[in-house]
């Protein structure tokens, strides 16, 4: 069976199993409502020889009594006890379990040894294991979830995500909707007993809803491997990592958090940008990345255009842009003319392209959108709240107020525009609604030059790499 066919029952379950469920209040129990919500209802088989009947379904003592075929089991028992859950699955002939139980390797070497057993089990048995340690995943093209989530985490998106903490799966899933990202699947592999980032990554690669692969990784499991493979599927879609563990302090955390070995961190940059992987040093910069190559074409080269409502600012997006290899040409002379025809006299018409108070950024944006000698664009509009609310009370569209944003100019072998705006939620809010999927919004004009900038590279490395 190829991998394919391997990790679907985890993806598209038909069966369902959730060993463990109860009334109770414990870690999961809000799941066989979750689902049932979401129209797994008949397809649920709930086990627990303490309940008989949870939400109006019936319980089941055990595995082995579930009449029928179960395609996938979500195991939620505490860790002494998993042995015998799993001997039960094999029973019944169950080929994908979703271990969301911790007290394994993470917490030494009793728990390492519980882990190893388990793991040499499923392995006789052929069965494919999620986690332990984890949340399990989240699918929303058909709303498949095994861990409770905001019912609008789970509108269908581009970004998939493969994260060794569980938690940090649910920190995504709460925030990603009310910050412009939406998912198309969330993994959480915990301590990846058996199922880690590299089937994962081979099973994204031909994902039809997966647009972006970003990776939150602890360790590498197989160092090569990984190497070879994110090589291969970098030339597909981009992957963009976050990984932990710089410094001694982080190795040691992350130890205790998983069990994962985290290596030497100047050797994983070195490999990250041979094979084509994307690094971001921070949670927020890793998903102004996701947004941006989820939505925006890569850049043509590497001269940027920076327009902005405030002088101070244009400047330091001016010496983040250079630090990251970008370079700040001129605007061209037809842009120029473009400019003075509307500018006040005390406009400097320059790359920066500062505005300050005139009005004139959305005119300034149409005109250097269009300049030949720029191949990327960074917008910094700044607005106080209230004038924009009073623009769109007035019925005056919040696009005029940063520009013609066409699909023409935006579109495939378009400009490459990101916008870094600058004041309270309510304006960023007007920005996002305004532009939905078609322009990324970047959470700060630093960034923004970042994000620029590893647009422009990962265009060099496919190049490259035809």
């Amino acid at each position: 069976m190829d991998l394919k066919q391997q990790l679907k029952p985890f993806f598209e379950p038909e069966t369902v199993a959730i060993v463990g469920a109860t009334k109770g209040i414990a870690f999961g129990a809000g799941l066989p409502l979750c689902l049932s919500e979401n129209g797994y209802r008949e397809r649920l088989r709930l086990v627990n020889p303490r309940e008989k009947e949870i939400i109006g379904l019936p319980v089941y003592p055990d595995v082995e009594a579930i009449p029928g075929k179960v395609d996938l089991a979500i195991v939620v028992v505490p860790a002494p006890i998993c042995l015998s859950v799993f001997q039960a699955c094999a029973r019944k002939g169950i080929k994908a379990i979703i271990l969301e139980a911790a007290g394994f390797s993470e917490t030494g070497p009793e728990g390492k040894k519980r882990e190893e057993e388990l793991k040499d089990f499923a392995r006789s048995a052929g069965i494919r294991v999620i986690g332990p340690n984890c949340i399990g995943l989240v699918n929303t093209a058909n709303r498949f979830i095994s861990t409770q989530v905001p019912q609008e985490s789970l509108t269908p998106g581009p970004v998939s995500v493969v994260a060794q903490s569980g938690v940090f799966g649910n920190i995504i899933l709460d925030w990603g909707p009310e910050n412009g990202i939406r998912f198309s699947k969330v993994i959480t592999i915990g301590n990846r007993m058996d199922v880690g980032e590299l089937d994962l990554i081979e099973y994204l690669a031909d994902d039809p809803t997966t647009k972006v692969i970003v990776l939150y990784l602890e360790g590498v499991q197989n160092g090569r491997a990984f190497l070879s493979l994110a090589a291969r599927v970098s030339r597909k879609k981009p992957i963009l990592i976050l990984k932990s563990g710089r410094s001694e302090v982080g190795r040691k955390a992350v130890l205790s958090h998983t069990g994962s070995l985290s290596g030497d961190d100047a050797i994983f940059d070195a490999a990250f940008r041979q094979c084509g992987v994307i690094r971001s040093d921070d949670f927020y910069g890793l998903f102004d990345l996701a947004r941006a190559f989820s939505v925006a074409p890569l850049p043509k080269g590497k001269r940027i255009g920076i327009i902005t409502s405030t002088g101070s600012i244009g400047v330091q997006t001016s010496d983040a842009c250079v630090s990251q290899g970008l370079s700040i040409p001129d605007i061209s002379e037809r842009s120029r003319n473009e400019m003075k025809k509307i500018a006040p006299a005390w406009m400097s018409i320059r790359n920066p392209l500062d505005v300050g108070p005139s009005g004139l950024f959305g005119d300034g944006m149409n005109v250097i959108l269009t300049d030949p000698d720029l191949d990327g664009i960074i917008g910094i509009p700044v607005l106080p709240s209230f004038v924009a609310k009073e623009f769109v009370r007035q019925g005056v569209p919040p696009t005029s107020l940063v520009g013609n944003l066409s699909k023409e100019l935006l579109g495939p072998g378009g400009k490459t525009l990101l916008l870094a705006p600058i004041g309270n939620r309510a304006w960023i809010e007007i920005l996002r609604e305004a532009f939905g999927d078609r322009v990324p919004i970047i959470s700060s004009p630093e960034n923004a030059a970042r994000v620029m900038a590893a647009l422009a590279r990962y265009r060099e490395y496919l190049e490259k790499t035809k």
